[in-house]
């Protein structure tokens, strides 16, 4: 059975790509050579810093969806294995985002079925 990788890469800047493969090392060679990512050609020769190992691509592919949408310090502490942190990081990435999308001053529009909400 085919495995598949999730990695992150860093490159010369120190900016990090995140990928799948079923061999980063051979992906990485190819990066570094100019085929593949545009990214790493922009910022430099990669250096493969993490790897996850999944047995399908779907698993792979959506944790590849949820790095990329992290920050980089939240990055950093899973790359480090600095767990606690990654916690830390994950509790305060929830309360920012219930600050955000915490409903205020909410009216009722009347004159459309009743039951309309608008800001």
């Amino acid at each position: 059975m085919k495995s598949y990788f999730l990695y992150i890469a860093k490159c010369l800047d120190s900016s990090l790509y995140v990928g799948i493969s079923s061999d980063p090392q051979k992906r990485i060679i190819s990066h570094n050579s100019g085929r593949g990512a545009s990214w790493i050609k922009q910022h430099g020769a990669a250096e493969i810093v993490f790897t996850e190992n999944f047995v399908d691509y779907l698993t792979a592919h959506r944790r590849e969806l949820q790095i990329k949408g992290w920050s980089r310090n939240k990055k950093l502490a899973l790359i480090s294995g600095k767990i606690e942190e990654l916690r830390v990081l994950s509790k305060r990435r929830i309360n920012e985002h219930e600050q955000v999308f915490k409903p205020r001053n909410i009216k009722t529009f009347e004159g459309h079925g009743g039951g309309l909400n608008r800001p």
